[in-house]
């Protein structure tokens, strides 16, 4: 199941081009203005590429250590519970190409949706079966990125709209969390694909250079999707995926008046965006894939993702929406810090992390996420605040099972072992 060959490819592709800068940075900058631009930009600086650096120089040295396979393991669970409603979104993206060409609008009949989202997610679980075929997804990801995005932006900057710059979105945390978020995801940080596509890479390679030629892509492409989305900053309202289901349609009437390019531009659009959308599902499941160890991993992971698509593949979805701000700003924040803890310890004592030290600061971080996810979860409805409590504390529950399974097994070895050295003495 492992790709080791293109690994690093993955992870650069993933990181510059991936569903995050086409969907959530634009609708962002939207929805707070041109000083998110900067805001993310430091965001990146700060967080996003000494985590980037850490992680990658971590998974190069190969160290084998239960706490960091452990953090491993909650950040790709977390990155699989994205995924799950990226896949939704794959569909429906699909589904709406396919309506171009029948009807040329965007809204499809249900059936198409449902043969489009099993045929797709089938394929997601072939692509993650077979791990080089990612390859294949990767380059369609990046190419189909970079020409629609190229092209919207000369439309977007021909325009002569701007968007809006405000000094106060600077002093607004709300901005700052979503900012760090953003960085996180769009880096694939804090989600285990880094650590899972590193083997990838040569063993001699700088980490710096890697980190810093990952971020400039990242920014450059966040910007090429601000651009591309500049004739419609009053048409924000809440920022993030749910907002590009009402956007896009309107970049393809504004490419296109009559019937037949509508039809063709419509179907174009939204099926690179889908490019985009499989393979970011597919880069961000990879890693509890490949923790999972088991040949049907990848088909249990579809079949969830379809069973799911009610909740999330439909326009203005409230769930989509709570669950993203869960996933992306309140659990991806704090298992960065939790592998930023892991690093500086690492770093003080020169050699391996207290365990008890370690797991008793993780359950200070667990207290202080459960406090601001239920702030976010505030106000939604009994059912959606449901779901987003699964996505806020499973993360957590894979963290503990899988400490508490090293510590059995590791007192388990000590026990046998004194039995050994006993046997030995008599």
């Amino acid at each position: 199941m492992n790709d080791k060959k293109s690994g690093g490819f993955f992870a650069l592709v993933g990181a510059a081009t991936g569903l995050s800068n086409a969907f959530r940075f634009p609708t962002l900058c939207l929805r707070f203005g041109g000083a998110f631009i900067i805001i993310y930009a430091v965001c990146l600086a700060v967080v996003g590429l000494p985590l980037l650096c850490a992680e990658l120089s971590f998974s190069l040295k190969r160290k084998n250590n239960a706490l960091w396979r452990s953090i491993l393991l909650a950040s790709a669970v977390n990155s699989a519970l994205i995924a799950l409603y990226y896949g939704g979104i794959t569909a429906k993206l699909l589904s709406s190409a396919a309506a171009y060409v029948c009807s040329g609008t965007a809204d499809c009949p249900v059936y198409m949706l449902i043969i489009i989202a099993v045929t797709a997610l089938t394929l997601a679980a072939v692509f993650l079966n077979e791990g080089r075929l990612l390859s294949l997804s990767g380059r369609l990801s990046s190419l189909s990125f970079c020409l629609l995005f190229a092209l919207l932006a000369i439309f977007g900057v021909c325009s002569a709209k701007k968007i809006e710059f405000s000094a106060t979105a600077f002093l607004n945390g709300g901005a700052w969390c979503e900012g760090v978020g953003q960085a996180l995801i769009s880096l694939s940080l804090a989600c285990g694909v880094t650590p899972t596509f590193a083997q990838g890479l040569k063993s001699g390679c700088s980490p710096l250079k890697i980190s810093l030629a990952v971020v400039a892509l990242n920014f450059a492409a966040a910007v090429l999707g601000v651009c591309a989305v500049l004739p419609f900053s009053g048409d924000c309202m809440q920022g993030g995926v749910i907002d590009a289901y009402v956007i896009f349609p309107k970049i393809v009437r504004m490419l296109c008046v009559s019937g037949f390019g509508v039809r063709v531009s419509g179907c174009v659009v939204f099926f690179a965006l889908a490019a985009v959308a499989f393979h970011s599902t597919c880069s961000l499941a990879y890693p509890f894939i490949c923790a999972c160890k088991a040949r049907l991993a990848p088909y249990i992971f579809a079949v969830l993702a379809l069973l799911l698509m009610p909740i999330f593949a439909f326009d203005g979805s409230v769930a989509l929406g709570c669950c993203d701000k869960i996933a992306c700003c309140v659990n991806a924040v704090a298992l960065a810090a939790s592998e930023a803890v892991f690093f500086t310890l690492c770093g003080l004592r020169g050699r391996g992390v207290n365990a008890p030290l370690y797991c008793c600061l993780f359950f200070v971080l667990l207290c202080g996420t459960a406090s601001l996810g239920y702030v976010r979860l505030s106000g939604y409805a009994l059912p959606v605040r449901i779901s987003g409590c699964v996505y806020l504390f499973l993360p957590y529950v894979a963290f503990w099972f899988s400490v508490i399974k090293y510590g059995a097994c590791k007192y388990q070895n000590k026990k046998i072992t004194r039995k050994t050295v006993a046997r030995r003495v008599e």
